[in-house]
């Protein structure tokens, strides 16, 4: 053992990494890199099996997979709860490491070679739901005019929600994510919505969702707290099912390597999906969230609307006084949604654990990685407008030529979720997110089931037509464990909300006294183009993808 938590290893044996995927980018299409990639994988003897739509995942001893890189060490982590993960440590961008040039230009993406299972679960724990400050389905549809939902008989179209199996808490700590049937229903009955059990697809290795006989679900760490495992997904399904009765697809997986190549796959009846994980940008390698990011355009340009939680933890993601922007949240293609706290229309402020009874920070700030300004010049006008007005045009700390999020805002604060056979209360942008998701469901049912792709170029136009609640009040400036008098200066770093857009709460939320729900559908029913990724149009090739340890990408011929 090297350290208390770590192990150098050469020896053993490494599986499930990476995968490819067909492309066809001209300056790479005589490399003959499919070819190529495999006789070197085969030489070092690896192991490369084909997913699907070009992916594979590869496998071999950890000394052989060393052999492709400069400088690059593995080592066994031992998480909170005895579960060991093998990665590879580096300084910089692994796929700057590669000792043949030639497999430097092929791959394109490395997935679980770096990159540790630090997706995190966004919502929180509070006390019991006996406070009348809380948010039910009827406070959501009250607050932003919402309309009854009703079931999609024609099933032309569905809802999706991802969630990641494998999350850590804010201890370290791993559990095994997962939704309980029985608290879906009965939170249903509970709140008088139509029955509506989602159609489940667990990639790879993934648990099932907890047995329909069984009450709830137990936590891995505590089994005398219930519903530690299942908070998180039942807050999305549970909110999604109540606001937008359409037919909903639950799926899960063990990391971006699933996600990436479930992305290629995707179901093309669904238009819109929901996220709410996220990680921080520092935690993967640059290319990696570039190159799913570029995935997730290629989805948008399809007609999916992508919703993705700003994060749970300020501006900061946690790490005291450091800028730390949240992944997928900064992707200029997914709309980046934030929490308020507020339960009638026109009340709402930045959500803040620095509140009273406060739980979580809204996420926000700038990428350090997407800072191409052609991929996001839907929200430069905004963007400018609060940089001059509001922060006297100052960049201390951050990226201000980044990408801003979130894009838009709705409630977060204590939401009544059945988990675990009990009512309980949740909060986070893991909230805000599915809700938003929901309510765009509905008005992809009053467009015929057509879906509208990247919606940030209409949320930044609706802005300028003040078609939202603009949320002027509150800030970011804590995470959850740090917002006291007595940390010192410089370590409650954030935003505040102001006029406008600002990287607190976005554009605002949908409150009714700005026209909500009605005035969100005309917005996009009226305005929207045909689906896009966003101002630079078209498919992005992306490399083909292999996996060592990870997922390898890999440029083809045509």
């Amino acid at each position: 053992m090297d350290d208390y938590n770590h192990y150098h290893r050469n020896d053993v044996e490494f599986g499930e990494l990476g995968a490819i995927r067909e492309s066809a980018l001209a300056k790479i299409r005589n490399l003959g890199c499919p070819e190529y990639v495999e006789s070197v994988l085969l030489s070092k003897q690896l192991n490369a099996t084909s997913t699907h739509a070009g992916y594979y995942m590869v496998s071999g001893r950890v000394d052989n997979i060393k052999s492709l890189f400069n400088a690059v060490e593995f080592h066994e982590y031992e998480t909170g709860n005895n579960q060991v993960t093998t990665r590879a440590t580096c300084d910089g961008d692994i796929h700057g490491l590669w000792k043949d040039a030639r497999m430097q230009a092929c791959v394109g993406f490395l997935g679980r070679l770096t990159d540790f299972p630090n997706l995190r679960p966004i919502a929180q724990a509070n006390v019991a739901a006996s406070s009348t400050s809380t948010i039910t389905p009827k406070t959501l549809t009250d607050m932003y005019g919402v309309p009854t939902a009703s079931p999609d008989v024609s099933n032309t179209f569905s809802q999706a929600v991802w969630e990641f199996s494998q999350a850590n808490t804010q201890s370290g700590q791993l559990l095994t994510m997962q939704y309980s049937p029985v608290d879906l229903k009965n939170f249903q009955t509970h709140f008088g919505i139509p029955l509506n059990q989602p159609k489940v697809n667990a990639l790879g290795s993934m648990p099932s969702p907890v047995d329909n006989n069984i009450q709830g679900c137990v936590s891995s760490i505590d089994p005398t707290k219930p519903s530690g495992t299942c908070l998180e997904p039942n807050l999305d399904l549970e909110y999604l099912t109540a606001l937008s009765n359409e037919n909903t697809v639950y799926e899960t997986f063990a990391d971006y390597a699933d996600m990436v190549q479930r992305i290629v796959g995707f179901d093309s009846k669904t238009k819109v999906l929901s996220i709410s994980y996220s990680s921080d940008e520092t935690l993967s390698a640059k290319t990696n969230m570039i190159h799913i990011c570029n995935e997730f355009k290629n989805l948008v340009s399809s007609g999916v609307t992508v919703f993705v939680a700003s994060g749970d933890q300020g501006a900061t993601n946690g790490n005291t006084g450091i800028y730390t922007p949240a992944f997928p949240a900064t992707c200029p293609f997914v709309t980046a949604v934030g929490a308020t706290n507020g339960f009638q229309a026109k009340t709402e402020v930045v959500a803040s654990s620095g509140d009273v009874n406060g739980v979580i920070t809204s996420g926000g700030g700038f990428s350090m990685i997407f800072t191409d300004s052609t991929q996001f010049s839907y929200q430069s006008a905004a963007v400018k407008n609060y940089l001059q007005n509001d922060v006297g045009g100052s960049a201390s700390g951050y990226n201000a030529s980044g990408r801003a999020y979130p894009d838009i805002s709705a409630a977060g604060v204590n939401y009544q979720v059945v988990s675990g056979g009990k009512l309980l209360l949740l909060s986070g942008t893991s909230a805000s997110a599915p809700v938003l998701a929901a309510i765009t469901a509905n008005v992809v049912r009053k467009n015929g089931g057509k879906g509208f792709g990247n919606i940030n170029s209409l949320l930044y136009k609706g802005l300028t037509q003040q078609k939202f609640f603009d949320v002027v009040e509150g800030n970011n400036l804590c995470s959850s464990s740090f917002c006291q008098p007595w940390q010192p200066t410089g370590q409650n770093v954030g935003f505040r909300a102001a006029a406008g857009w600002d990287p607190a709460s976005g554009v605002g939320t949908l409150g009714t006294g700005n026209g909500g729900y009605a005035a969100f559908e005309n917005l996009l029913l009226q305005n929207s183009p045909a689906p896009s990724g966003g101002n630079t149009g078209g498919r992005i090739d992306t490399p083909l993808v292999y996996s060592l340890l990870c997922i390898l990408y890999i440029f083809s011929k045509v």
